[in-house]
């Protein structure tokens, strides 16, 4: 009796603490929206930007007038769980994937672990580790319009999808907790295009987007 008390406690504590920081995250989220749209309000479209982008649009039409790519994605979703696991020092037990979906059974269970792939473009990290390693070996700078375009669709790719995803209801996020997880992976992929738009261009620095936040939450104090 004791232990099930104790157990039911734990998991309000760790519900109530979710909803406080899944508030918390949200107001984050805000003012980090404001400040990227201020930060792009004079943004151009140069050469470079240009290729990104004709990359986004590409996936777009694929996916809004093509049979989305789903099988492609729940493997990338499950691979990510499983490296997760991986860097949580977890060892992964049995990996499936089908076009109904995708199962990972592994010794360690986390927050981390369970929202990695809402949380990280894994095809766009594949293209840029793929990009820097040929780079080591061979002169890769004819190649960037293909790379740039690349990093666009498989960008695209992730955000598409996995935004198609949630509206389907996933276990993930409904044991990680809606109020927590949905702010979270909005904020990190937010901070992940400011990061992309930052090596695309020199109108965009990351430090610039962090002091137009400090400045919007100063005037809010």
């Amino acid at each position: 009796m004791k232990k099930n008390l104790k157990n039911r406690f734990q998991r309000f504590s760790i519900s109530f603490f979710k909803i406080i920081l899944g508030v918390l995250l949200g107001f984050i989220g805000v003012v980090f929206t404001v400040a990227f749209l201020r930060e792009i309000s004079s943004f151009t479209i140069r050469t470079k930007e240009s290729y990104f982008l004709l990359g986004i649009a590409g996936y777009a039409l694929i996916h809004f007038l093509f049979k989305k790519p789903i099988l492609f994605y729940i493997f990338g979703h499950e691979l990510t769980h499983a490296i997760s696991v991986f860097l949580c020092r977890g060892r992964v037990r049995a990996f499936h994937i089908s076009s109904r979906g995708g199962r990972v059974r592994s010794t360690k269970s986390n927050f981390f672990i369970s929202l990695s792939p809402y949380l990280f473009p894994i095809y766009t990290i594949f293209v840029v580790t793929f990009y820097f390693i040929l780079a080591l070996f061979l002169d890769v700078t004819r190649y960037l319009a293909f790379f740039l375009f690349f990093v666009g669709f498989t960008w695209a790719f992730h955000i598409f999808l996995t935004f198609y995803f949630l509206g389907q209801g996933q276990k993930d996020i409904v044991r990680s907790g809606r109020i927590f997880s949905l702010p979270l992976i909005y904020i990190v992929n937010l901070l992940i295009l400011v990061v992309i738009l930052s090596c695309l261009s020199k109108q965009i620095t990351f430090s610039d987007f962090i002091e137009r936040t400090s400045q919007i939450v100063r005037s809010m104090i």
